[in-house]
Parts: structure tokens; C-alpha cells; sequence
């Protein structure tokens, strides 16, 4: 503590706040004069908790950042093991508010740290309108306390309220304040604003001096403290600027820097003269995020040195109040405004640029590719990766690493369900890496396949097609048709194929691909299971029911022996059997297995996931086909609001979704409203997908079902003739699909009371239900159900 009476202050307004129950907010400002943090006030408050009653939950918000708040909560919800925590397009910030205000939950004390910004805390979280800001997800309610450190007492009471504040009289803000007020003068002083600017400039005093010597000056151009702070926050070369002036003062000694800069600048030439080393991991440490720092990256700069020189220069560093160590283990931090000096002392030595290669190169040998299993290391770096890829270098070398840790962003951000950032990303690295080493280098046809995945994922199967055949091409041509790159690029193809309705020439290469990586890489590798994948998916869209049920029990199998239960393919393939299932009308079976793939895609992947929608989609289509509309309108309308929003309006799974929807609807005798969106999607799916892809032809299905309940018959008869000859055209004759339709035009021709013509189209279509599907489907079964009333009135 600083003195005994600010410690003595704290002892005894402990009681007075938490000594009743609810959320109260607990101010505190520290002193850098005296190595003391307003954090560790909150440290030792958390430890007397804990040691009075274990029982309770301690849990510690960096409120510093928008990232670093949400990469709290993250943690947070790691540590209490919370369903879904794992997807970056979860909303983990409502998971683990609603954990808090659940009184289920026992007791627990939230230290929300350096909770300074009020635009953080209170702007939305992104640019939708529908995202809530930051504030809205600190509990009101609970069992809990909240203790809020903030170095603004606006943003602590606009947080919990002004009664729930509690002032720490550390020297550090009031001290602050009295000398920009003195500086100023009452005239000139603004209580409102002046923390925001003291904590703007770190609580330095001569920083507080030189920007009141720069308000004072500019008084006849309308200078206040808020503009000076709006001039500070512009940008990095504004805040140089305002840094770099002199500050008159007649107590310093003349000789001494009166610029904030120059002042700091001897600082780290006092660090380097002490010990080099030091001052070279205070350069690296400039350029990451100023918290949450992970020592294994300074591990990795440090290459093979012993720990005990990292621990040492961290020392030193300290012994400065250049660095400190971060509440939470293994992490440091580092004051934005040290590490802006730092950056621009480097650039006295015009020695900036290559710092920040090295920055590049360390963290791109650190940071992995984005894949499942190393989901956390990714999340725990994403802070810092923004400033490593916010321009491109322009050594060869150091665009390559500045690629690679572009590419493997990309493929994180793809594989957490954000395919719209992993698209600028794999763009921004192709055109970088073309440049660089060529079209046809084997490193520009990796980002070229993986931006053919991505568009994939967003429906934009045209422009997904043509790359990857131009990279299944230059493949052949590098690397040779055998080469695992080129079998990987042929089986993305397949997706693409498949996605588009071009259901025999996906069979054809898929077979090829798994021909082929069954030579290279054998029965079981996960590649090769892939493929198997794959191709159950391509036999159930052309209505080879048993053999992609055979297929995917297979894959299903060898990927729980190999991958595991909980692994995003594994359960993929979970996804893809239940949907086998249900085409087969095994509905029970299906239903079971889909409300087990659901439940284990939002633990893995989180709520908002792509796949988990995709499961949700699945299970509303399974609920319907039992009668179980309202449960299944109920789900198609939450899942289309998350569609909408994570996938976008007119994205084929999002018009999947309402397509299912207008059937719920249907089933519930709502036919104006079900055909109002049947004619909603078809437009859509018309102008996205095309007039003859499956989907399109599904719609045009249902929407003619809607205008016969109708009374539309002549209407639907057209457009049932219509669908009738495209599905024959695009999906053969015995297709379940062009069956459906088939079926549907005899109940046309039957309300028309053509019932001759009914009663001969629906044998046709019972043969062939029969043969394809077998006598004890539910369609067959409800055809024949339907002959045998037409043959009665006949």
C-alpha cells in the first residue's frame, strides 16, 4: 500500500461494501512512484476472499481492450467448463453472464481490471447493430460481488452506479489531477475529462505538464483538455508529435529533457547501456498487444538461451517500470505509451522495421495453423496478430513469414465459422505470395485451395469452382496427380461439385480421390476418411440411400478410432448418417442421433457454428416429418436468425433453413404465409444457386404443394409439370426427389377429379418407390395409402 493511511482507508471500506451482498464497485488508483498497482489492491482483496470461504469463485476481466475483455471471458468459461466456450462465433460473453446471475452457481467475486474506457465498455462490441456493448454483460444480479478497477471515475459509475463507488487515495490520480490543475488553471480545467487524459498519458508527470504548457498556448484557438485528448487519440503520428514537445517548467534543471519522449528514450539507453539484452526484448515486446503477453513467445525469441537471460532481462525491465507481470500466469504487459516510445526511439536508429520483421518472424514460428486441435494456442495469440498483419513487409523474407501467419489466421478464423475475415485474409496472402514466389508455387496453390474453402463455406460456388480448378490444374502440373496436395484439392472440388447440383461428376472424382489416397495414405487416414465422407454425402443426394448409409457407418467407425468422439469430422459424419436415416424414414433413429450431434457440435464448436446450425436445421426437418411442427417451426425460426446473421441472408444453408421453415408452416395449415416465403426463396435460390439446381427444384415442390392446399390446382398442376421434368432432366427419373413431385402431381390431377390420370401416375410412382425405397418406407406407405382411398371413391 501506499502509506498506512490509504491501506488502512481500504481496510475499512471493505466491510462497508462487501459486507452486504450484491454488485458493488470498488475504485483504486495506482502509483507507479511507489511500485504499487490499483490491481494489487484487488489481488489481495481476492486472496482474503478466498481465505475466508474457498467455496468462493474468484474471477479476474482485463478490461483494457475490447479482445482482451473477451478473452477473459473466455477464460472464464474454460475454467468453469462451460458448453460451447470453444466457438469464436459463440456469444461467450452471454454464456458466462449467464452463469454469473444463475444463484445455482454459489457465491464469487469478478475483479473487472482497468475498466478505464468508456467507449469499450459501452460501444457495441462490432458494427452490427445487434451486437450488445460490453456493459451489458457485467451482472447486475447473483450471488456475487464486483469489484471494478478503473483509473476513470465515469466509466466505474457508469458501471455500478455513483452510491457503489469507493476512492483509494493513492497519491497517483488526485496528485495527477492537482497538478494539471494548477497547470491549467480552474478557467481551463475540466474534472469531467481529466482522467481520461492523465490516464491517456500513463500518469506521468511530465506528460501532464507538456500537454497543460500545450492547452495553455493554443487557449485563443479554443484548446481544452477534450481536444487535446481527441488530438492525443488521432492517431500514432499525432501522439508523437504532442509527445515530442518541450514543456516549460522553471523547477527542472535546464539541462534535463522537458519532452516525454526524450525523457523515456533516456530510459531505454540507461537499459541498454546496463544490460543489452534487456533492452532488446524491451524493442520486441513493443510491437504485441500491451497485455497479455505470453512468455513461451519470449521464449521463442530467445531461441537457446537459457531462461534464467529472459528472467533476468525481465528484471531489469521491472526495475524500470518498463514491464510488468500480468494477474494471470505466464504473461506479461507493457504500457502502450512505453511502447510507443520504445518504437519511436527505435526509429532514431532507423531501426523500427527491423524489429518489426523480427516480431514477424518469431510469432509466425509460433503461431500454428488454424486447425481443430489447436484452437487455443490460436485464440490466446489473436490479441497480437492484428498489429503483425496490419501492412505487408517488404523484404522476400519477411513477406513470407508475413503470409504464413496470414494463411494460418485465415484458416482459424475459417474453422471457427468466420469465413467472411478468413476470406480478406487468404486474398490479402495470395496477391502477397504471387508477387513473391509465382502463380504455380506450391505455397500460392495452398492459399489458392484454401480460399476456394472458405468460398465454399460462404455459398459462392461459382467463383469456389473456378479456383479450385485452376489449382487442381497447376497441381497436376507441379506436383503430379498422386501428390497429397492435388488428391486434397480434387476432393474440395468434390464439395464444390456437389454444392451445385452436379451430383455425377462429384461421384466420378470422388471415387478417384479415394482410390488414390487409399494408395498413398492408406484405409484410415483422416484424409482418406474424409473422402469417404464425401462420397456418402454425393450417393444420398443422387437417392443412394443404403450405400452412403453402408459408407457412412464406415467412416463413422474408423473416425472414432481415429480422430475420436468429439472431433468436428467425426461428428460431421454423426450429421451425415442421421440425415441418411431420415431420407431412409427412420425417423426415430434419426432424431436421437441428431439431438446427440447437436449437443456435442455446441460444446465443441459453440452455438453460432456453422456445422451446429447445421445440425439445428437437420433436427427441425426431422421433428416435422413426425408431426412435430410447432417444436420444429419453433427451432427453423431460431436457427434463421442465427443463419442470418452469422451466414448471411441470402446464403444457400440460410434459404435451406426458411425453405424448412415454409414447410412447418405448411403442416400447421398457414398456407398464405408458407407460400408468401416459398416464392421468397425460390426468387433467392433462382438468383443465387440457378433455375435447375436440386434446391431450386425443391422449392418449386413445395410451392406448388402450398397453392394445391390452396385451391390452386391449375396454378400447381403447372408447376408441378414443370418441377416433374426438370428433377427427371437433373436427377434421373427413379430419384426419391422426382418421385416426390411425381406423387404430388397425381394428388393434382385427383383434385381435379381427373382421378383415370391420378391413379395411373401414382402406380408409376409406387413401382418405382417400391424398388428404390423399398415397400415399409413412410412415402411408399402413404402412396399406397392414398390408391387404396382413390381406388375406393373411383
Amino acid at each position: 500500500m501506499a502509506g498506512d493511511d490509504h491501506g488502512g482507508s481500504w481496510q475499512a471500506g471493505r466491510s462497508r461494501w462487501f459486507g452486504r451482498r450484491g454488485v458493488r464497485s470498488f475504485r483504486v488508483a495506482g502509483t507507479k512512484a511507489n511500485k504499487v498497482r490499483k490491481s494489487q489492491i484487488a489481488i489481495q482483496h481476492a486472496h482474503d476472499v478466498r481465505r475466508r470461504n474457498p467455496s468462493t469463485w474468484v474471477l479476474w476481466v482485463h478490461a483494457s481492450s475490447l479482445a482482451r475483455f473477451k478473452e477473459s471471458y473466455q477464460d472464464i468459461a474454460e475454467r468453469l467448463h462451460l458448453p460451447g466456450r470453444n466457438d469464436s462465433q459463440q456469444n461467450v460473453l452471454q454464456l458466462v453472464h449467464r452463469w454469473l446471475t444463475n444463484d445455482d452457481n454459489g457465491p464469487w467475486l469478478m475483479v473487472i481490471d482497468n475498466a478505464d474506457d468508456r467507449d469499450i465498455l459501452y460501444q457495441p462490441t462490432s458494427l452490427s447493430a445487434s451486437e450488445q456493448p460490453l456493459a451489458s454483460y457485467v451482472p447486475k444480479t447473483g450471488q456475487g460481488c464486483l469489484l471494478v478497477t478503473s483509473r476513470s471515475e465515469r466509466a466505474a459509475e457508469m458501471l455500478v452506479g455513483e452510491d457503489s463507488l469507493f476512492s483509494v487515495l493513492v497519491m497517483e490520480i488526485d496528485q495527477s489531477k492537482d497538478l494539471l490543475r494548477a497547470r491549467l488553471g480552474e478557467k481551463l480545467y475540466d474534472d469531467s475529462i481529466a482522467a481520461d487524459l492523465i490516464n491517456a498519458l500513463g500518469y506521468l508527470p511530465l506528460a501532464i505538464v507538456q500537454a497543460a504548457s500545450f492547452i495553455k498556448r493554443r487557449t485563443r484557438r479554443a484548446e481544452t483538455i477534450l481536444t487535446y485528448l481527441k488530438k492525443f487519440q488521432k492517431s500514432k503520428e499525432t501522439k508523437i508529435g504532442l509527445l515530442a514537445l518541450e514543456a516549460p517548467d522553471l523547477r527542472r534543471d535546464e539541462s534535463a529533457s522537458r519532452a516525454v519522449l526524450t525523457t523515456w528514450q533516456m530510459t531505454f539507453d540507461q537499459v541498454r547501456r546496463e544490460r543489452k539484452s534487456a533492452a532488446e526484448l524491451l524493442c520486441f515486446m513493443s510491437f504485441f498487444h500491451p497485455q497479455g503477453i505470453p512468455d513461451f513467445i519470449l521464449k521463442a525469441f530467445y531461441k537457446k538461451s537459457m531462461d534464467k537471460d529472459l528472467e533476468d532481462d525481465i528484471d531489469v525491465l521491472m526495475g524500470y517500470a518498463l514491464v510488468a507481470t500480468a494477474e494471470e500466469q505466464q504473461t506479461l504487459e507493457m504500457h502502450a505509451l512505453v511502447q510507443l516510445c520504445t518504437q519511436v526511439w527505435l526509429s532514431t536508429f532507423d531501426d523500427q522495421e527491423r524489429w518489426r520483421c523480427i516480431y514477424l518472424r518469431v510469432l509466425s514460428s509460433e503461431y500454428p495453423f488454424g486447425s481443430f486441435q489447436n484452437w487455443a494456442i490460436c485464440r490466446r495469440l489473436e490479441p497480437h496478430i492484428q498489429r503483425a498483419i496490419e501492412r505487408c513487409p517488404t523484404g522476400n523474407d519477411d513477406i513470407r513469414n508475413w503470409i504464413l501467419i496470414l494463411n494460418n489466421t485465415a484458416w482459424f478464423q475459417y474453422t471457427t465459422g468466420n469465413s467472411r475475415r478468413a476470406e480478406r485474409m487468404n486474398r490479402e496472402a495470395l496477391e502477397a505470395n504471387t508477387k513473391v514466389l509465382g502463380e504455380e508455387h506450391p505455397d500460392t496453390l495452398a492459399i489458392m485451395n484454401n480460399l476456394a474453402s472458405v468460398l465454399l463455406a460462404q455459398g459462392k460456388y461459382k467463383e469456389a469452382e473456378t479456383i479450385n480448378r485452376q489449382t487442381l490444374e497447376a497441381r497436376i502440373k507441379v506436383l503430379g496427380e498422386e501428390h497429397l496436395d492435388t488428391l486434397m484439392t480434387m476432393s474440395n472440388l468434390v464439395s464444390v461439385l456437389q454444392n451445385q447440383g452436379k451430383h455425377k461428376e462429384a461421384e466420378m472424382m470422388d471415387r478417384q480421390t479415394l482410390e488414390a489416397r487409399i494408395k498413398v495414405l492408406g484405409e484410415e487416414h483422416p484424409d482418406t476418411l474424409t473422402t469417404r465422407n464425401n462420397l456418402a454425402s454425393v450417393l444420398l443426394a443422387q437417392g443412394k440411400h443404403k450405400e452412403a448409409e453402408i459408407i457412412d457407418r464406415q467412416t463413422l467407425e474408423a473416425r472414432i478410432k481415429v480422430l475420436g468422439e468429439e472431433h468436428p469430422d467425426t461428428l460431421t459424419t454423426r450429421n451425415n448418417l442421421a440425415l441418411v436415416l431420415w431420407t431412409q424414414g427412420k425417423h426415430k433413429e434419426a432424431e436421437t442421433m441428431d439431438r446427440q450431434t447437436l449437443e456435442a457440435r455446441i460444446k465443441v464448436l459453440g452455438e453460432e457454428h456453422p456445422d451446429t446450425l447445421t445440425t439445428r436445421n437437420n433436427l427441425a426437418l426431422v421433428l416435422w416429418t413426425q408431426g412435430k411442427h410447432k417444436e420444429a417451426e419453433t427451432m427453423d425460426r431460431q436457427t434463421l436468425e442465427t443463419k442470418k446473421k452469422v451466414l448471411g441472408k441470402e446464403h444457400p444453408e440460410t434459404l435451406r433453413t426458411i425453405s424448412n421453415l415454409a414447410l412447418a408452416l405448411q403442416n400447421q395449415g398457414k398456407h398464405r404465409e408458407a407460400e408468401t416465403i416459398d416464392r421468397q426463396i425460390l426468387e433467392a435460390r433462382i438468383k443465387v444457386l440457378g433455375e435447375e439446381h436440386p434446391d431450386t427444384l425443391t422449392t418449386r415442390n413445395n410451392l406448388a404443394s402450398v397453392l394445391l392446399a390452396q385451391g390452386k390446382r391449375k396454378e400447381a398442376e403447372t408447376m408441378d409439370r414443370q418441377t416433374l421434368e426438370a428433377r427427371i432432366k437433373v436427377l434421373g427419373e427413379e430419384h426419391p426427389d422426382t418421385l416426390t413431385t411425381m406423387n404430388n402431381l397425381a394428388h393434382t390431377y385427383w383434385s381435379q377429379n381427373r382421378k383415370a390420370a391420378a391413379i395411373q401416375l401414382l402406380e408409376a410412382c409406387i413401382r418405382l418407390l417400391e424398388r428404390e425405397l423399398g415397400p415399409n418406407h413412410p412415402d411408399t406407405k402413404a402412396s399406397k395409402s392414398s390408391r387404396e382411398r382413390w381406388e375406393l371413391d373411383s
